[in-house]
Parts: structure tokens; sequence; C-alpha cells
């Protein structure tokens, strides 16, 4: 009986460490979108006003999209119209915001970034399906 307790505890305890690692990890919403605001300046030429413009709308569109999952209990399936919704809203922002130019470049990168994280959690290296990479859904 004492052996059937330690496992329990043992196993209770493994339990909660891996859930306390994993909610360590979350990254706040200004923090990811300094990220992108500051990675798309360099990677397009953003002015300094674009990058905040950017950064606000991403800021926006990180919070309705944390909401919609925790209405949705992180199921992303459940949440899927809603996310591609707010998705699109995020996109119309930032064509206001970019250039046509940088519009352009900005799709294209997120296309190939998209590409590229699905190719990392593919199999054997293979490129993922089009259905694949239309239900990728982008923090970019």
């Amino acid at each position: 009986m004492k052996n059937v307790l330690m496992i329990f505890a043992l196993v209770f305890g493994m339990n909660a460490l891996v859930l306390a690692q994993g909610k360590g990890n979350q990254v706040s919403v200004e923090t990811r979108a300094t990220k992108a605001a500051d990675k798309w300046k360099t990677e397009l030429g953003l002015t300094d006003t674009q990058r905040q413009q950017f950064y606000d709308a991403k800021v926006q569109q990180l919070t309705k999209k944390k909401d919609i999952l925790a209405k949705h209990g992180q199921d992303k399936k459940k949440a899927g119209a809603e996310l591609k919704a707010n998705n699109a809203e995020f996109d119309a922002k930032v064509k206001t915001i970019f250039t046509d130019e940088q519009y352009t470049k900005w799709k294209t990168k997120k296309e190939e970034y998209k590409k590229q994280r699905l190719i990392k959690k593919g199999k054997n290296g293979k490129l993922p399906s089009s259905e694949e990479i239309e239900n990728e859904i982008d923090d970019l």
C-alpha cells in the first residue's frame, strides 16, 4: 500500500512540475508584439511611426486571440472561424499601415515562415499539404 501511495505521489508531483514549467514559458502579449514589430521594422524598413502602428495593431490582435482561445478552452479547432476573422482584421489594418511594396513583401515572408514552421512540425522534412498550410494559424 505504501508503494502505491508513493507512486501516486511521485506521478502527481511530476505532473505538477510539468504544468508549472509550461506556464512559465508563456510570453506576454506586449513582448510578442514588440518582437514582431522590431522584426518587421528591420526586414521591411518600417518608419518609427509604422512600427508603432504595427505594434498597436499586433497587441490588439494578440489580446483578441488570447480572449478567443480562453473562451474556447484553448481549442483552436473550435475557435477557428473567430481566429481567422481576427487574423483577417489584423491583415486589413496592416495593409493600411504598410506601403504596397512593404505589404507584398510582408505577405510573402509570412508564407515562407509558415512553410518553414510546418516543415519543422512535419514528418521527415516533407512539405505539408496546401490544406495544412491553410489550417495553420499564423502569429506573425
